[in-house]
């Protein structure tokens, strides 16, 4: 490694990297449980109301996990703005996928999906929305933090 500490940096980014996938785990996991719990709760959700309170929800939850994220560390705010990457990407890879097989209700299974398209929405629409919002709550925390000065807004070799 050179002066400038190149194989640091290198550290840092797979930190970042780990850290964003451990961000998106918890968010995809706590998201489902709760909801989950919610549905067992509530009983039959098999309507366009429940739909839509699903993603009111869901948001909620994406929302609030990452305000309890960038207040107990800051610094998570930099990777959790781009955990709506992965579960984004895999909903846009599966509905692509169906729809050129030749599903063609694949959109509205993983949107709206009521009845067998409802697990579609429930597993990876609803959580990669969770996901987005999450990750809409840490751009911004990212924003006000850079406002206020602090450190991990600050790029990785000016840390050092």
């Amino acid at each position: 490694m050179n002066e400038r500490g190149t194989g640091r940096n290198w550290r840092k980014y797979s930190f970042a990297i780990v850290a964003c996938i451990a961000q998106a785990a918890i968010v995809w996991a706590g998201s489902l449980i709760l909801i989950i719990s919610f549905g067992a709760i509530v009983g039959d959700k098999s309507n366009l109301e429940w739909v839509v309170l699903d993603y009111i929800l869901f948001g909620l939850v994406g929302m609030g996990c990452a305000l309890l994220a960038v207040s107990i560390e800051p610094a998570g705010a930099e990777s959790g703005s781009w955990i709506w990457l992965p579960p984004v990407v895999l909903l846009v890879f599966g509905v692509t996928w169906d729809v050129s097989v030749g599903h063609h209700a694949a959109f509205s299974d993983a949107f709206i999906g009521l009845g067998e398209g409802g697990l579609v929405r429930l597993l990876i629409t609803s959580p990669a929305f969770a996901c987005l919002c999450y990750s809409l709550v840490m751009s911004r925390q990212l924003k006000r933090l850079a406002r206020q000065g602090h450190e991990a807004t600050q790029p990785n070799h000016e840390r050092s």
